[in-house]
């Protein structure tokens, strides 16, 4: 999530007692969840897409139910989209219910919902509460 927050930065997280709390969700929060692939493991990255939106990249722009938007929290390190086509250019999609999608700030380096899916409702444990980490 580098440069949002530092690897070496502490946030303060609001933990959701019920997955119930999800449905209040805006996009551009960033959220904890644990790795649907491997529970154990929690990551923070910016909530882009609820469900019934329908997202798509094309070449490196984000689209939201077909239009960009605009994102002064995206970094990019690498200005040719073309090095890596499947990250820059992908969709539409449609985000199904009770589920999430996610993206990484510094989108060229990012492990996120463009490479492993969607993140279910479910997985969601809190949303950061550091108000410097979320840009409106």
């Amino acid at each position: 999530m580098e440069p949002t927050i530092r690897a070496d930065e502490t946030v303060t997280v609001a933990l959701f007692d019920t997955p119930a709390r999800t449905a209040a969700l805006d996009r551009g929060t960033l959220v904890v969840y644990a790795f649907p692939s491997d529970t154990t493991k929690q990551f923070i990255k910016r909530l882009v897409g609820v469900p019934g939106d329908t997202l798509a990249m094309a070449q490196g722009v984000f689209l939201l139910n077909g239009h960009p938007l605009q994102e002064p929290y995206a970094h990019r390190s690498q200005t040719d989209t073309a090095v890596n086509a499947t990250r820059n250019n992908w969709g539409p999609l449609v985000v199904p219910p009770d589920s999430f999608f996610v993206l990484g700030d510094n989108r060229d380096h990012s492990a996120d919902s463009r490479y492993w899916g969607f993140v279910p409702a479910r997985l969601v444990l809190g949303r950061v509460l550091d108000p410097d980490a979320r840009v409106p």
